[in-house]
């Protein structure tokens, strides 16, 4: 009885704590400074318990010699902490003007609460249609094969 009382209070351990709550979202992940992307692993687990909603954070500050600065913020968020655009961009406002010396020009937090509902925008592929041909490799491959044919 006690090691059946074990066994049951191991799996029940295990899936508390290694496997995430069914109702855990998704969401996109991403940073970047300027033109500059880091930690842009793409779709992410929120693991953290209070984590519920997908944020969008970006911002543009600006020094006194005109130098701008663009950051985006893509990750898992907390709907009763960060969701308050109003209080985000003022403590970001802060910030930037006491660590940086810089005045914030832009901001903008927005949260949603779908998976991947933060996801930038998929840009549409482009299909080459020549003589009937629907895919890039098999274009590339038949103007290969024609010009190959002439020699």
């Amino acid at each position: 009885m006690t090691l059946n009382i074990y066994l049951i209070t191991s799996v029940l351990l295990l899936c508390v704590v290694v496997i995430p709550p069914a109702f855990s979202i998704r969401c996109y992940r991403k940073s970047c400074v300027n033109d500059d992307c880091f930690h842009d692993v793409g779709e992410v687990q929120c693991q953290e318990v209070d984590d519920d909603r997908c944020g969008t954070l970006s911002f543009a500050s600006e020094t006194a010699d005109g130098i701008k600065t663009t950051v985006l913020q893509l990750n898992c968020t907390r709907s009763s902490v960060d969701c308050d655009e109003a209080v985000i961009c003022a403590s970001v406002g802060t910030f930037v003007m006491k660590d940086f010396n810089e005045t914030l020009t832009e901001c903008s937090d927005t949260c949603c609460n779908t998976d991947m509902c933060n996801a930038p925008a998929k840009k549409k592929s482009t299909l080459m249609k020549l003589h009937g041909i629907k895919k890039d490799a098999e274009a590339v491959k038949h103007i290969k094969n024609r010009l190959m044919s002439r020699i």
